[in-house]
């Protein structure tokens, strides 16, 4: 459960930090932009995929599934805070 729950939420950190880290000055924003997968296995043998992609102009999308069965998917549109 540890391990499913870490892929499940990890889309959802990455998402806080990349848009904390775009209000900053400093490191070249564009690296945020992109598409990243995750696949992990339990010790059950099921085996759990996840998208998440992050577009220049805030645009967000993902997708989970388990053992080849679609779970999750989600879209939206971010927006940058400053908080100081």
């Amino acid at each position: 459960m540890k391990l499913f729950f870490r892929w499940l939420i990890s889309p959802c950190l990455f998402l806080s930090v990349a848009t904390s880290a775009l209000a900053q000055e400093g490191p070249d924003k564009q690296l945020l932009f992109g598409k990243w997968t995750e696949t992990a296995t339990n010790a059950h043998r099921d085996v759990a995929n996840t998208t998440f992609e992050l577009r220049p102009d805030m645009t967000f999308s993902g997708a989970a599934d388990m053992n080849h069965k679609p779970f999750w998917s989600y879209a939206g549109t971010g927006r940058l805070m400053v908080i100081s």
